[in-house]
């Protein structure tokens, strides 16, 4: 799963800990919810792949 969250468009470095973290709020249930998928091996529901600066503005044009 590491590889999916390094592609992540929720995926955020976070300086204090100098370490990459998920952005996603998530409530207690569905952290969970991830926590079991990823033991399982089952990919992350809610990945969304980081299209970067030029795919958010190629959608508003």
């Amino acid at each position: 799963m590491a590889d999916l969250c390094d592609t992540c468009w929720y995926n955020v470095y976070d300086e204090e800990a100098d370490t990459n973290m998920c952005d996603l709020q998530l409530d207690q249930d569905e952290y969970g919810e991830l926590l079991i998928r990823e033991r399982q091996g089952k990919p992350c529901k809610y990945y969304r792949k980081d299209v970067g600066e030029y795919g958010i503005v190629r959608k508003q044009n």
